[in-house]
């Protein structure tokens, strides 16, 4: 079981569509706001090195999304944690399984990040994978818990038709739950598929 949690979590990771014309058209950095609490204002601004993010665990960073395109595109954010889960971020409400941005709609997102209590390491490494998407996709296919949890049944989720949404019931179907049978010429990775992904990796300091 362990094995299979870690190959998931390693596929989400590789999950990528760089070819996609929609790269170009999503903006995505992580700001700094030293010493910032929920209720200041928000100023936040580049972090020193761009090449080097380092947060320190309980800070608060701000997550910067716009879309520059000329199309509404659905956005979900998965945050891969140092412990081996994978969890969404949840950008407006806690239903929402993804966020519609309007041409244009730049938001900012407060997150406050930390290291695992139950972890002795002073040090750990954090992604942020935000998913841009023309058609509605359910990435809740892909939360894992922690590695020492047991992965929570997806039987009931809705398989979406376009090929990433078969992509994602394939990575995050359960173990026993025999393989979902597509034919083979279906083109997952084609650039003119209408979906991209853009990450970044965080190191998070005790």
């Amino acid at each position: 079981k362990r094995v299979v949690h870690l190959v998931k979590y390693q596929a989400i990771q590789e999950l990528s569509n760089q070819f996609s014309d929609l790269t170009n058209q999503l903006e995505v950095e992580l700001l700094t706001h030293p010493n910032w609490r929920p209720g200041m204002p928000k100023k936040p601004q580049p972090f020193p090195d761009r090449t080097n993010l380092v947060v320190k665990s309980g800070e608060y960073a701000f997550l910067r999304i716009k879309n520059t395109s000329s199309q509404v595109l659905n956005v979900a954010v998965l945050d891969l944690e140092p412990n081996w889960a994978v969890s969404r971020i949840r950008l407006q409400t806690s239903e929402e399984i993804f966020h519609p941005f309007n041409p244009n709609q730049e938001m900012l997102i407060p997150l406050q990040i930390k290291l695992p209590d139950t972890g002795k390491s002073s040090k750990g490494a954090e992604t942020l994978k935000v998913f841009a998407t023309v058609k509605p996709n359910d990435f809740r296919w892909l939360e894992l818990p922690s590695l020492d949890e047991e992965i929570a049944p997806k039987a009931g989720l809705q398989r979406d038709p376009d090929p990433l949404g078969k992509l994602l019931a394939a990575v995050g179907a359960d173990v026993d739950e025999p393989p979902f049978r597509m034919k083979a010429a279906v083109p997952i990775f084609d650039p003119s598929q209408e979906w991209t992904t853009k990450e970044i990796q965080i190191t998070l300091t005790r």
